[in-house]
């Protein structure tokens, strides 16, 4: 009799054992299928819904999706642009685990610093970055101070205002035009990652910004302003290798022969 009522209690016992850990397996079950069936109400951007590279103005990071999606949506109520992204998916940004929140995406880098710029107002420690699929962090502070791979880069913009543009056009001119790109090609095929060329009228300047900076430069018709760190100069149109030749000297880079103008002279 003691022994039936031993093995009665020894089998009562495994009984309850196996049951206990039957279910904590399958609430572990349970946890793991409410996680991975858990579908975000905003579609994290990827290269199925924006394939080409973009900027972005980080806001925050996270490792939970469900934080990351309260926050894209506390950013539109706010009436902005927003989204998120999976970090590791992306060469240029941290290879950590998490998701990042920001205001954008933005194809252009014009339209990204001018949003960047006003959106400073209200936290002036904002910054912009460049997604894309390379190892190459292109980082933009504030509008005059664009970083690539943490060098701070020297800028160019060509100055001609809208009025003197049409009334070039109707002169018959065209030389502006083609020296610009002469230029523009020279510096992105030999500094790409040290000169960043754009435009006063057209580019990210605002309103505000052109004015400002036309006070203090006082540049007359067509030519090109030089940036470098709180350094500006201007250099009234010429032909491109005498640009080319002053912008080297005022940024302190080597100016590379043409070779293949040589060769074709």
């Amino acid at each position: 009799m003691k022994k039936l009522i031993y093995f009665f209690l020894c089998f009562s016992s495994f009984f309850s054992c196996n049951q206990s850990a039957q279910n904590t397996e399958n609430k572990n079950d349970s946890t793991t299928v409410t996680e991975q069936s858990y579908v975000p109400e905003i579609e994290k951007t990827s290269d199925k819904t924006m394939k080409s590279d973009f900027f972005i103005i980080s806001t925050s990071a996270t490792a939970d999706i469900k934080e990351a999606v309260e926050q894209v949506k506390k950013l539109q109520a706010d009436k902005h642009p927003a989204g998120y992204l999976w970090m590791p998916e992306y060469e240029s940004l941290s290879d950590k685990e998490l998701y990042s929140v920001f205001i954008g995406p933005f194809s252009a880098m014009d339209t990204c610093i001018k949003y960047l710029e006003v959106y400073k107002k209200t936290k002036p420690d904002a910054y912009a970055v460049k997604v894309q699929h390379k190892k190459e962090r292109v980082a933009i502070n504030n509008k005059f101070d664009i970083r690539v791979n943490d060098v701070r880069q020297f800028l160019i913009l060509t100055y001609s205002t809208p009025k003197d543009e049409e009334q070039y056009a109707a002169d018959g001119g065209e030389d502006w035009g083609w020296f610009t790109n002469d230029v523009y090609t020279y510096f992105n095929k030999n500094y790409p990652d040290k000169v960043i060329f754009s435009s006063i009228y057209n580019g990210w300047l605002s309103t505000t910004d052109i004015k400002a900076l036309e006070k203090e430069m006082h540049p007359e018709g067509f030519g090109y302003v030089l940036i470098k760190g709180k350094e500006k100069i201007f250099l009234t149109h010429n032909l491109p290798d005498a640009i080319i030749s002053g912008a080297c000297e005022f940024f302190g880079l080597e100016n590379v022969p043409n070779i293949q103008s040589e060769q074709g002279e």
